[in-house]
């Protein structure tokens, strides 16, 4: 976008956002939209209106202004009065928010995806129903000593941990970089490295005292069922998370984003792959997290994200799934390290 001649009442920051000075330059606004319909890169525009309720009219002369673009156009007006969709121009749809993103898909032209082959993909049916039959029945929260073998019985790569009461020296790993992980494991603590909870790089030496001064701190914090996990702490060169939900309205979707300390960054890229996916998109959004990391081994993270989408898919009651971060190995390929499950009986969460 940042190549477009956008006009000069675009913010800095976002060339196609005019804020809430819109109304001021309406003229603008439409030789905003000119220039984007301009574009012949551009598969549709979407135009998202608040305080619907303050500018009824202005609102309706910018819908018939986005019906006359060549671009797919849609307006979503959020909260608009009584009546007020009454009189909007011919050639302009109404659609809720459920429904836009439902017709998106049929009416946005889709890039040319490129094949994929599908002998060389998991048989993730087959893994994803094992998987789904370890699940509690109970909802709840499931902590990583149960998350993490169900996602290795998934066939997720998991890298191998030890209760931290039998951890003389901790499990052995061949990228293990000498060092270890130690961190408490507790349904009461699903973000527990907000509460001190973990401890990096903890020579092979002092992982008992580590142990015992984390289960104390565990104490104090008065959680229930806690345990020490072990685990080596491996060479790396990067880390991403992928976070799964079921929304009500859009359905089950992965999350791709960055992992460890920069998860909860909010300007960060992120990859919202919607499911059911077809193979192709997987792929795609494989590739797209290469392009962005260097060394990134498609086919590998391509396993692993069919092989969610299709637990998610098989596995209702997952209402989340948190897998932060997952390393990207010297190989390129991805290991999970920490990951965090809640269920839920809500048939709200259900999708076929």
């Amino acid at each position: 976008m940042a190549a477009l001649d956008l006009t000069g009442a675009a913010a800095l920051d976002n060339p196609i956002d005019l804020g809430g000075q819109f109304y001021r330059s309406a003229d603008a606004f439409g030789e905003l939209l000119a220039t984007l319909d301009a574009d012949p890169s551009l598969d549709g525009i979407v135009c998202y209106f608040t305080f619907g309720d303050h500018f009824p009219e202005l609102y309706r002369q910018l819908a018939g202004t986005l019906a006359g673009l060549v671009t797919p156009s849609w307006l979503i007006w959020a909260a608009p009065p009584d009546g007020a969709l009454v009189g909007t121009p011919a050639g302009v749809v109404h659609y809720s928010i459920a429904g836009l993103m439902r017709a998106l898909p049929g009416l946005v032209r889709a890039p040319d995806p490129e094949p994929v082959d599908e002998g060389s993909l998991p048989d993730a049916k087959p893994a994803a129903a094992r998987a789904a039959s370890r699940l509690p029945r109970e909802p709840g929260v499931v902590t990583e000593i149960h998350a993490g073998r169900i996602l290795s019985e998934l066939g997720v790569p998991y890298v191998r941990s030890v209760d931290g009461a039998s951890a003389a020296n901790g499990p052995e790993h061949p990228e293990a970089q000498g060092v270890f992980v130690v961190k408490v494991d507790s349904p009461d603590a699903p973000h527990r490295a907000r509460l001190g909870l973990v401890r990096l790089a903890v020579p092979a030496a002092d992982i008992p005292k580590v142990v015992d001064a984390l289960l104390e701190r565990a104490e104090d914090l008065g959680l229930c069922d806690a345990r020490a996990v072990v685990q080596p702490q491996l060479a790396h060169t990067g880390e991403l998370s992928i976070g799964a939900v079921r929304d009500p309205q859009y359905g089950p979707s992965l999350v791709i984003g960055p992992g460890g300390a920069r998860a909860e960054d909010t300007r960060a890229t992120r990859h919202v792959l919607r499911l059911p996916a077809a193979p192709e998109t997987v792929r795609r959004v494989a590739t797209e997290l290469a392009a962005e990391h260097a060394g990134l081994a498609v086919a590998a993270w391509t396993d692993v994200l069919l092989l969610l989408a299709e637990f998610l898919m098989q596995a209702p009651s997952v209402a989340e799934l948190d897998i932060n971060p997952l390393l990207i190995r010297p190989d390129g390929s991805p290991m999970a390290v920490d990951s965090l499950m809640v269920l839920t009986a809500d048939p709200a969460h259900d999708h076929p």
